[in-house]
């Protein structure tokens, strides 16, 4: 059977690489439905912007569009579960927009906004792997946009505050999820330095991510209870 057809590869790929990835993977999968079960809470989307677009939009692409990942079928699976889950949080990201985008034309014309960041993401994931730069699992681009995710956190937790509810269940698990996947890439990918420069500086933002919140939980600040206030429009 081809990778794609069991429910490891593990022609291609060691026992341990596989648990690796495809348990970082469902971490991630855990994460959303906490992302989700938040924002039903709190009327909240702790994902940035640029996180719940760029999700999507990678999400789309290598579900549906790109060809089957060659791990086997657990670890795809993670990312249909990705891209099912994320319908809801982009619907979300779009309605409660007005936390992370303070831009008052953004704000008035965030549907247009949100979706032409959303077709330009796809657009650029597409070109990127028609071009012949990527690996079939994805993990450049999603590489690259989780950088820009980890970044985007850390700055969105300084600008909000502690009492907006980001969830510290989600830092750890996204940490950890990336973490093990970044393991992976330097065990089967030796030669790829760019993902490794990208999990380092994911790893860094994530650590630093995940101390503040626990600081500031141990501090024993609670976040707000809904309706939060908005941030003022620059």
């Amino acid at each position: 059977m081809d990778g794609h057809q069991d429910w490891f590869n593990l022609t291609t790929y060691t026992p341990v690489e596989m648990v690796l990835f495809a348990g970082g993977c469902w971490l991630w999968v855990v994460a959303y439905v906490v992302i989700i079960r938040d924002i039903r809470r709190y009327k909240f989307v702790e994902m940035p912007t640029i996180a719940g677009t760029g999700n999507f939009a990678w999400e789309f692409c290598f579900s549906w569009i790109a060809p089957f990942t060659d791990m086997g079928w657990v670890p795809f699976a993670a990312y249909r579960a990705w891209f099912f889950l994320d319908m809801y949080i982009w619907y979300n990201v779009v309605k409660y927009a007005q936390y992370d985008t303070t831009i008052s034309l953004f704000r008035k014309y965030k549907w247009w906004y949100l979706s032409i960041m959303l077709a330009m993401w796809i657009i650029g994931f597409q070109t990127f792997r028609m071009s012949g730069l990527e690996w079939i699992i994805g993990a450049r681009t999603a590489y690259f946009l989780n950088g820009v995710i980890a970044i985007q956190y850390v700055v969105n937790y300084l600008r909000l505050g502690p009492k907006y509810p980001f969830s510290l269940h989600v830092a750890w698990m996204k940490g950890l999820g990336t973490g093990m996947n970044t393991v992976f890439m330097f065990m089967h990918f030796p030669s790829d330095h760019f993902l490794h420069f990208c999990g380092v500086v994911i790893a860094i933002c994530d650590i630093i991510y995940f101390s503040m919140l626990f600081r500031d939980r141990r501090r024993g600040i609670q976040p707000f209870e809904a309706p939060l206030p908005v941030p003022a429009i620059s």
